[in-house]
């Protein structure tokens, strides 16, 4: 009888409440909630700064005594081959320490930061083109700059290829690590080369030099830098996240599975 009561309760009680959504790991929760506040201030830096610089870049920087119009393509060059110089610094950094500490703070960062910097390496060599098409009648000239661009750009896309195509994430985590820490000395032999290949006299001796440049082609340099950077970081930031999520979702499965797999 009791046991036909309690049959008769648990129809008539309400479903349970599916539970609360999986949060991040420990070790990434004081990172999640730090990347949570400080996500919509790098949008709206971006945004507000973005703004500006389109406008001085646009409308009030005078155009170039030699380049003419052509020249402004620089206002979004310049910037995006210093965020791809800047994430790929980060990207070793973070890569130095999956290597010596086996931490997974530092994995996830790399992962969030490799996709960020491949997309910053291909405008700097897009733009770069462009440019160098309007001003020089050249698609691409293959100096020691975008020879660098181009090997950060492939191993940022080596580098999450790794990540979507090994399964096992620790794997996948040092085996990317390895990749960047190898490109370092590849990314350096092309700048040395260059910095040999100019030792001499200037190539420009006795040209008459370019008038100085005017203060809103310097702020809008300054404003569009500072764009491009704040969208890095909260692309780094907003991808983060998803990893942390991500790697949630996989420890509760695997936690789901524990009883099972014993049974």
């Amino acid at each position: 009888m009791n046991r036909a009561m309690a049959e008769s309760t648990g129809r008539g009680a309400p479903a349970a409440s599916p539970g609360p959504a999986p949060r991040p790991l420990p070790l990434g929760a004081r990172c999640d909630a730090w990347a949570a506040r400080v996500l919509p201030w790098c949008v709206a830096t971006c945004a507000l700064s973005l703004t500006g610089g389109l406008v001085l870049a646009l409308v009030a920087a005078p155009q170039d005594f030699l380049h003419g119009d052509a020249y402004r393509i620089v206002f979004a060059h310049a910037p995006a081959s210093a965020s791809s110089v800047a994430l790929y610094v980060a990207l070793v950094a973070s890569a130095m320490a999956v290597v010596a500490l086996s931490g997974e703070l530092p994995a996830m960062m790399a992962r969030a930061i490799a996709p960020v910097g491949a997309l910053m390496a291909f405008l700097s060599l897009w733009t770069g083109a462009m440019g160098a098409r309007a001003m020089r009648g050249l698609w691409l000239e293959w100096d020691a700059r975008n020879l660098a661009e181009g090997v950060m750009l492939t191993v940022c896309i080596t580098a999450t290829a790794l990540y979507m195509l090994l399964d096992a994430p620790r794997r996948a985590d040092r085996a990317a690590a390895w990749l960047v820490l190898a490109s370092v000395p590849v990314l350096a032999l092309p700048v040395v080369l260059d910095r040999l290949w100019r030792v001499g006299p200037a190539p420009h001796a006795g040209v008459a030099p370019p008038p100085p440049a005017d203060a809103s082609v310097v702020w809008a340099l300054a404003l569009m830098h500072l764009a491009f950077l704040t969208w890095s970081l909260a692309s780094v930031l907003h991808r983060l996240r998803t990893v942390l999520i991500e790697r949630a979702l996989g420890a509760a499965a695997v936690r789901d599975a524990a009883p099972s797999g014993r049974g």
